[in-house]
C-alpha cells in the first residue's frame, strides 16, 4: 500500500471536528467543501501548517510532522490574512519581493521579471500573462487571485502541496471555474487541494469530498 503524501486524523478545531484526509502523491486536483467559510479557512490553515488544531495529527510521507515544519513544505494561498496585495504597488514589485525572499542570499533577483524561469514557470502554469508595470489594483479579481497563488506558490519552491483556500471569494461561479481550471493544470505537477464552502459543480477535480462534521 502506498504511504499517502499527506495524511489527517481526528482533527477538530474549536470543538468542530473534521474528517480524516488523505493525499496522495499524485493526487491530482483535490476539492474539499466545507458548508461554512469561518471553518474553510481554519482548516486550510491547519492543512498547511500555518493554524494548530485543538486535537489530532497530520502526518507527511507517513511520518507525524508538527504545524511549524509542515508549513515549510506546503505551499499556502487564499487566506487574506496572509497573503492580501497592496493596491497601489505593481505587479514587479511584489513577484520581485516574493523571490527575494524565497531565493538564496547568493543569487540576485532580475529587474525584469521576464528573467525568472520560477515566475515563468508559474505563470505558465497558471495561465497569467500580466504587465509587471500593472498595479495591483488596475488587475481583475481572477488576476489578483491566480496572483496570491503564483506568489505562494514562488514562497514554496520546494512544496510538497499547494493549498488554496475559498476559491468562491472571486464572487462568480464562471470565474470560480477558471480559478480550478487553472489549479487543475498545477496540479500535473504538484498536488493541490483546494477548501472550499462549495462543492465541485462543474467535476474538474479529480477528488471531491464533503468534510464531514466541518460546520456542524
Amino acid at each position: 500500500m502506498n504511504t499517502p503524501l499527506l495524511r489527517s486524523s481526528g482533527l477538530s478545531i474549536r470543538d468542530t471536528p473534521f474528517a480524516d484526509v488523505e493525499i496522495a502523491p499524485d493526487s491530482g486536483l483535490t476539492l474539499l467543501s466545507t458548508g461554512r467559510e469561518s471553518q474553510s479557512s481554519s482548516f486550510s490553515l491547519v492543512l498547511s501548517g500555518r493554524m494548530r488544531a485543538s486535537t489530532g495529527t497530520i502526518e507527511l510521507n507517513g511520518e507525524s510532522i508538527k504545524a511549524t515544519k509542515l508549513a515549510k513544505h506546503v505551499a499556502l494561498a487564499g487566506i487574506p490574512e496572509i497573503d492580501s496585495l497592496e493596491r497601489l504597488v505593481t505587479v514587479r514589485t511584489v513577484v520581485r519581493e516574493q523571490l527575494a525572499w524565497s531565493s538564496p542570499w547568493y543569487l540576485m533577483v532580475p529587474r525584469d521579471i521576464s528573467d525568472s524561469g520560477r515566475w515563468v514557470d508559474v505563470e505558465k502554469h497558471l495561465g497569467l500573462n500580466l504587465n509587471p508595470k500593472t498595479l495591483i489594483g488596475d488587475l481583475s479579481v481572477l488576476e489578483r487571485f491566480k496572483l496570491r497563488i503564483a506568489l505562494a506558490l514562488l514562497a514554496r519552491p520546494e512544496a510538497q502541496l499547494l493549498v488554496v483556500d475559498d476559491p468562491d471569494q472571486v464572487r462568480s461561479m464562471e470565474l470560480r471555474a477558471e480559478v480550478l481550471h487553472a489549479l487543475k493544470g498545477v496540479a500535473e505537477d504538484l498536488p493541490v487541494v483546494v477548501v472550499s464552502t462549495n462543492p465541485d459543480f462543474d467535476s474538474l477535480a479529480d477528488t471531491a469530498l464533503t468534510i464531514t462534521g466541518a460546520g456542524n
